[in-house]
């Protein structure tokens, strides 16, 4: 093989490896593309399922807010029925 033919063969594989070595380096954006796309998805669910845990805490608040004033009202409808009926038996 003459020098020029070497010179050749060496400036193909220079070419072919800057090729390769950019269809490596665009798989592996690909690869982290996917892994972005999984990691945002995984972080929606995540998402959600803490709003679903928020509300279902609001929501036992709520309950225990409106057991609060139940509780009450029938504590206070228990103290009138108690007046009502000493009031009759003093009568």
């Amino acid at each position: 093989m003459t020098a020029a033919q070497l010179n050749a063969v060496c400036a193909d594989l220079a070419a072919t490896k800057a090729n390769t070595d950019a269809v490596l380096q665009e798989r592996e954006r690909g690869k982290g593309k996917k892994k972005i796309a999984l990691l945002q998805f995984q972080m929606s669910v995540l998402k959600t399922c803490a709003a679903k845990v928020v509300d279902s805490k609001e929501h036992l608040r709520d309950t225990d807010k409106e057991d609060d004033a139940v509780l009450r009202a029938r504590i206070e409808a228990r103290g009138r029925r108690i007046e009502d009926l000493e009031a009759a038996l003093l009568k």
